[in-house]
């Protein structure tokens, strides 16, 4: 089943420059190594060293952060739209 991946600035290098990406999965931890086994160069940044979600990554599912479903055991549906937001900073100086 198809699933929009929306990919944030800051990662956009590692997936050729592209904001969005679909790709095939059941599951959010089935997409994110779906994502790295396509595009290497964000290995070790959509998942911790057990397959699960990295502490300082979050990802929403048609706007519901996952944490607060299944996190990365969260089924997908065919048509979904998952965002990815890595940690943000910054502010006034």
């Amino acid at each position: 089943m198809p699933v929009t991946v929306r990919i944030p600035v800051p990662l956009r290098q590692a997936v050729e420059g592209l904001s969005e990406v679909t790709l095939e999965a059941t599951q959010v931890s089935a997409l994110l190594q779906a994502l790295e086994e396509r595009f290497p160069a964000l290995a070790g940044r959509l998942r911790d060293g057990s397959g699960g979600l990295p502490r300082f990554l979050r990802v929403y599912v048609n706007g519901q952060d996952v944490q607060l479903v299944r996190g990365a055991e969260t089924p997908l549906a065919d048509g979904d739209v998952v965002s990815l937001l890595p940690p943000l900073a910054g502010g006034y100086t």
